[in-house]
């Protein structure tokens, strides 16, 4: 958990750089194409959304003879797929290839037949757009496969429109042809060589002819509107490296995030894919602080730290005062994640640090102090640790019959993220001038953190307990839950003894596994569909993609980037190569299935908190960022893998843009900043390893609507502004500073063979 170590630097600023004059490199704007991805005999799935609930999954492969494309909207499904039949003796084409970018699908026939698919983000309705184009030779019925109860569409030729009554008959589904096309009972006749626009809109109300007719008059520009924001999102946060996977990888997972955050009434993100409608609080807790940093828009954080503080039980006679809802289904709640609170507590310091939302402290202070009482009041022992039920941690498998890991009553990562929450609340309290809480709850953090290393830690075997019995046995287990705890841990020994046994039991090629493979109850495997686990099997061995971040994080505390790297690229080739595009799943089975070459992908297939904590983890770990916007501070401490020269990129101090290079070269390498806009000067504290070991730390200012160029070399450290040398603050040469020989002899971990 690096919270600490970056409360704690946040709150120093360190004092400031001469050098060679190099301008910056000129930008070029991301497009949206350059992420696309082709797709031939290969299978792919790939999902869009509307941004209102409304989510296109489907899946290419080369030679299907029907599309399957998904559409559901809050989890009812409106649609299964399409067929495309010769209207003449109605044989089934064969798809040939497709392309699947953030915006849209583009699927090809074999027999020249084309269609563009892709949701609008239109208002006050869920609506499709396929584009067909056919082929030159003969006519296409495109037949939209619907399944379950639906009742007789009523088709109108007149109109061009075949209407469905769904949901129970609380919505219309309406498919409407364009000009050049028409419906028939199968579905839409498209003459050859035409090209037509078909939509299918769902709402809870009819829609005239009229309206209709004016949803295909602005499908193209809602078209474009899809478009330019995505492309806009892209350029906001702009990201350019050395490392074209990489690069498209990491905008892919931008983009991904972005589809899975419904913006509506209610702001909230989509725990993953497949989604049942229900809302996920410990996915919205996990990935909400990020939401600032992958979008450059901090009111998406805002919005879903609200939506989840709507969520609170605020009956003070209840257990479960305090707490934030595990999971919503509309007006039902339950409330049975130890972690969701703290977590969600988290994710309101990320967004306040970074955004500078003042606000929000004052107005979510309320929450705060009630998720701190509740808890301390209902669910704290003498040593105040959080005490839980045996299904409140993240390993605890969705569904109310499903059991996880047996871990005690006092699970360790649960005691330091509710070390933190106390911390945090202690520092919100003290912002706002509420001392007398800030006093209170600090004592208690300090309280927590000095009873955990007398009760969690073994200081003969130097290694952490996972959990807790009732009586207070402690238990070792060796999952991954430890590694959370590392900034709480009292020695250098203890860390890197920890670290080098977790890496050794948990660390695949592929990430972290949730149990050793030497233990008891280990399984490589998950249930035989992959979605869920079959009793506990989903975390007694499988691996939780998530947990590469806090492993990066680790690793690169002790400048081992060349261990931790490949890890990454293993997920980058996943974003871009296989399973759901642009996205990561939830987990990875630990070894490949009798016959198949690698480990497959299990759980949701497309999860928020994966997403949001490899964003979090390139941006924080690799590239050493970290803002804050209150103290107006950019803090720059990179650990860069060694083939990466170049990096270009876009991030936010408050609401302030800057945009940052880093230029590596064999004997000199260059910091370049720029502040286009802003609110005044901006406190950039470095430290810049060398290739030596070696690093220059310093502090200097960035004045608004200036660049700042910071140049590094074996003999000196050297700053200008815009052609003017300036002298570095607390400049010093940090001699010996890699510790990238504390943790040698590392080796993955190998698991029995099937």
């Amino acid at each position: 958990m690096r919270l600490l170590s970056l409360m704690v630097f946040s709150l120093v600023l360190l004092p400031g750089c001469g050098g060679e004059r190099v301008p910056p490199n000129e930008r070029l704007p991301l497009e949206l194409g350059e992420l696309a991805l082709d797709v031939r005999q290969e299978s792919r799935m790939y999902l869009l959304s509307d941004k209102r609930g409304g989510f296109l999954v489907g899946t290419i492969a080369g030679g299907l003879t029907r599309v399957e494309a998904r559409w559901t909207v809050f989890g009812e499904e409106l649609l299964r797929g399409f067929e495309l039949r010769r209207s003449i003796g109605g044989l089934p084409e064969e798809l040939a290839a497709g392309t699947i970018e953030p915006h849209q699908v583009q699927l090809s026939w074999k027999n020249g037949a084309a269609m563009w698919v892709l949701p609008l983000e239109s208002p006050g309705r869920h609506t499709l757009f396929l584009g067909i184009a056919a082929p030159v030779d003969h006519d296409l019925i495109l037949s939209p496969v619907r399944e379950g109860p639906a009742g007789e569409p009523a088709l109108d030729r007149e109109a061009a429109t075949i209407r469905w009554r769904v949901g129970g008959g609380s919505g219309e589904l309406v498919l409407s042809v364009g000009e050049g096309g028409n419906v028939v009972p199968a579905g839409v006749a498209v003459p050859m060589a035409a090209s037509v626009t078909v939509l299918l809109s769902w709402g809870e109300t009819a829609l005239s002819v009229d309206e209709l007719r004016d949803l295909h008059r602005s499908a193209g520009r809602l078209r474009e509107e899809r478009t330019s924001r995505l492309t806009g999102l892209l350029n906001r946060v702009y990201l350019r490296s050395s490392d074209d996977q990489l690069t498209r990888a990491l905008n892919w997972l931008r983009l991904s995030l972005d589809a899975l955050l419904v913006e509506g009434r209610d702001t909230f993100l989509v725990a993953g894919i497949p989604w049942d409608g229900s809302i996920d609080g410990r996915a919205n807790a996990q990935a909400g602080g990020t939401l600032g940093l992958a979008t450059g828009d901090p009111r998406k954080g805002a919005g879903v730290i609200r939506y989840l503080a709507a969520a609170q039980d605020t009956v003070v006679r209840h257990s479960s005062f305090g707490r934030i809802a595990s999971r919503s289904e509309g007006v039902h709640r339950s409330y049975s994640g130890a972690d969701v609170t703290p977590l969600f507590v988290r994710a309101i310091y990320d967004h306040v640090t970074q955004a500078n939302d003042t606000a929000l402290v004052r107005s979510i202070y309320p929450v705060v102090k009630r998720s701190i009482e509740g808890t301390a009041a209902h669910h704290t022992d003498r040593e105040n640790f959080l005490v839980h039920g045996g299904g409140e941690t993240w390993m605890s498998p969705r569904g109310a019959d499903r059991e996880g890991p047996s871990r005690g009553n006092r699970a360790a990562e649960i005691q330091l993220l509710w070390h933190f929450q106390q911390l945090i609340g202690s520092y919100l309290a003290s912002s706002i001038g509420e001392f007398k809480d800030a006093e209170r709850w600090g004592g208690a953090a300090e309280s927590t953190a000095v009873h955990f290393i007398s009760s969690f830690v073994d200081t003969t075997e130097h290694r952490v307990y996972d959990h807790l019995l009732p009586d207070g046995e402690g238990v070792y287990e060796a999952r991954p839950n430890s590694l959370l705890c590392l900034d709480l841990l009292p020695s250098e020994l203890l860390q890197q003894t920890m670290l080098r046994e977790l890496i050794t039991h948990l660390l695949y090629p592929h990430g972290v596994g949730t149990l050793s493979s030497t233990s008891e109850g280990f399984t490589p495997y998950m249930d035989v569909s992959g979605r869920y686990s079959a009793g506990e099997a989903q975390y007694n061995g499988p691996v939780a993609t998530w947990l590469l971040s806090p492993m990066v994080y680790a690793l690169t505390r002790y400048d081992r980037q060349d261990f931790s790297y490949p890890l990454t690229e293993r997920m980058i080739r996943h974003v871009l190569e296989e399973e759901m595009a642009g996205t990561l799943p939830e987990m990875f089975e630990v070894l490949p299935r009798p016959g198949e070459e690698r480990p497959r992908a299990a759980g949701l297939r497309s999860y928020a908190p994966a997403t949001a904590e490899f964003i979090r983890s390139f941006y924080q770990d690799y590239l050493g960022i970290t803002t804050d916007g209150i103290s107006r501070a950019l803090v720059i401490s990179p650990k860069l893998p060694e083939h990466l020269q170049h990096v270009d990129c876009t991030v936010f101090v408050g609401s302030t843009p800057v945009h940052l290079q880093y230029q590596i070269g064999e004997a000199v390498s260059r910091i370049v900043l720029e502040q286009p806009a802003g609110e005044g000067e901006i406190n950039v504290n470095f430290i810049w390893p060398m290739k030596s070991g070696d690093a220059w730390r310093g502090s200097v200012r960035l004045p608004q609507e200036a660049i700042l160029r910071l140049v590094f070399s074996a003999e000196d450290a050297v700053a200008f502004h815009g052609e003017e040398a300036v002298a570095i603050a607390g400049k010093w040469n940090l001699r010996g500073f890699s510790r990238r020989n504390e943790l040698t002899g590392l080796r993955l971990a190998v698991p029995p063979a099937p």
